[in-house]
């Protein structure tokens, strides 16, 4: 997952400007040093804003390293001292944002990036945000709109003179035009996962890696030189350009010093591209000794909504299958073909929020039951929908309205969207309540559901968390 890259980078460029020591030991991959510094300028710094920001930065450091319950508790310290406002309330998403991008919860993280996006909080916030939330968008799939944000993003750190910020999202478009060129190569076409969800337009050249307009923090600098020449040594491993083990070594070398989540991310994609080019020796020393013992741990407990375990699993079948075991790559591809499939239900819904489709499209299809409905039962349907507000609206009473028996009501449904009456009144109500949430009118979870005509917490909750695996309130806090 790429975030373990450009958090890194964002935490650098922030600390540059008010933890110079911090920034540099990051810049190293010192992160334990980094800590310490940030603690020391804590200390002296009296400035609430960025004392809550360098707290924040220690939380990036928890999670860089993988401890989300020391991340979420630095998080919610941070922000303990702050008055309410506008930068308080943006560094709040900004928090709940990253911790759900490392859970893997796409839709909630996107959502809390694109407040930040949207508000009026400093730029430095809003920047991070819109890198962040493109990010999101291109391991959603959604990777026409994730290279549109960062050409306005560059574009606006540009003009306000954010080079390191503008660099950061000019690095990040180097990256997704990369592993779209890796991801195209014809030695990967039967990665299920990347494929469905599109492959883009064609590369024709290969990518080139922008310069900011103006100078660049040094620190920063420097870790996005580090990222760059490995993206450059990804795209010549696609094009099956061998290399010496030494080279494979200095290029994991800087990693391996951060964190292991980061290493085994990098150790991952370097063998992709190998396999891609059809290096197989190359592939095979680092997925056997480049540092993925832990995910090797982990493949029994495999599932789709990780990327490093679904990807290890890609690369171990491609592996054999490229080394003429059949039996063993075959029975290893099926495996992975379930956990592509549990992914791209786990993306789905962050697909369609954000897709780019026009409005005219989704005045057509957005309620998909409404036209696979006969007329008669639409107009029960209809009538369900205008009074999903109300607690005690029935079966029974949506059945009358047409004039037919209850039992006739749930056999239509059936037959014609395959889900009872019951069934679509609740993923109604629960859509409803969810949109409200996410606009954070600031009304409780209870208020919101009562609007909309659930009067019973234990029933909220378990409903709510079938269709979204979140708590209400886990989407109201986003």
């Amino acid at each position: 997952m790429i975030a373990y890259h450009y958090l890194l980078i964002s935490s650098t460029i922030d600390c540059g400007a008010i933890a110079p020591p911090a920034s540099l030991c990051m810049a190293e991959g010192r992160l334990s040093e980094a800590m310490t510094a940030v603690l020391s300028a804590s200390e002296t710094n009296t400035e609430p804003l960025q004392l809550a920001r360098l707290r924040q930065v220690c939380g990036d450091i928890h999670l860089l390293r993988g401890a989300f319950e020391e991340a979420e508790d630095v998080y919610r310290q941070s922000l303990k001292a702050l008055e309410p406002s506008v930068d308080a309330e943006a560094l709040s998403c900004r928090s709940a944002g990253l911790l759900a991008l490392f859970q893997r919860r796409f839709e909630t993280a996107a959502s809390c990036f694109q407040k930040v996006h949207r508000s009026t909080c400093t730029a430095a916030l809003r920047l991070e945000a819109h890198a962040l939330l493109a990010g999101v968008f291109f391991e959603s799939g959604l990777r026409a709109r994730a290279r549109e944000l960062l050409t306005t993003g560059a574009e606006e750190a540009a003009g306000l003179g954010a080079f390191g910020w503008q660099q950061l999202m000019l690095l990040m478009a180097f990256d997704f035009n990369v592993r779209n060129a890796v991801q195209q190569s014809q030695g990967l076409r039967d990665d299920i996962y990347w494929q469905s969800l599109g492959a883009g337009s064609a590369v024709v050249e290969p990518p080139v890696m922008q310069q900011a307009s103006g100078p660049c923090d040094g620190a920063s600098s420097r870790l996005v030189r580090q990222r760059a020449d490995q993206l450059a040594r990804l795209l010549a491993l696609a094009r099956g350009q061998s290399c010496d083990t030494l080279t494979v070594q200095n290029c994991l070398s800087h990693t391996r010093q951060l964190s292991p989540q980061c290493h085994q991310t990098v150790v991952l994609e370097m063998t992709q591209a190998a396999l891609a080019g059809k290096l197989v020796h190359i592939a095979e020393i680092l997925i056997v000794g480049g540092g993925s013992t832990t995910l090797q741990r982990s493949l029994a407990n495999a599932d789709g909504t990780d990327p490093q375990q679904r990807q290890l699993v890609y690369c171990y079948a491609k592996l054999r299958l490229l080394q003429g075991l059949s039996d063993e790559g075959l029975t290893m591809y099926a495996n992975y073909a379930l956990l592509a499939m549990q992914a791209m239900r786990h993306v789905y819904p962050i697909s369609q929020r954000y897709d780019e489709k026009p409005s005219s499209h989704y005045a057509v299809v957005k309620d998909d039951i409404s036209a696979r409905l006969p007329a008669r039962y639409r107009r029960a349907y209809q009538y369900m929908v205008a009074h999903a507000h109300m607690p005690s609206l029935s079966i029974n009473d949506i059945a009358n309205v047409i004039g037919v028996s209850e039992r006739a009501l749930q056999l239509a449904f059936k037959e014609h969207i395959g889900l009872s009456p019951r069934e679509v009144l609740r993923r109604h109500r629960m859509q409803k309540i969810r949109e409200d949430l996410q606009e954070a009118t600031g009304a409780g979870v209870m208020e919101v559901a009562m609007k909309h005509g659930i009067k019973n917490r234990t029933a909220l909750t378990a409903g709510y968390r079938r269709y979204y695996n979140e708590t209400p309130s886990q989407t109201s806090m986003g």
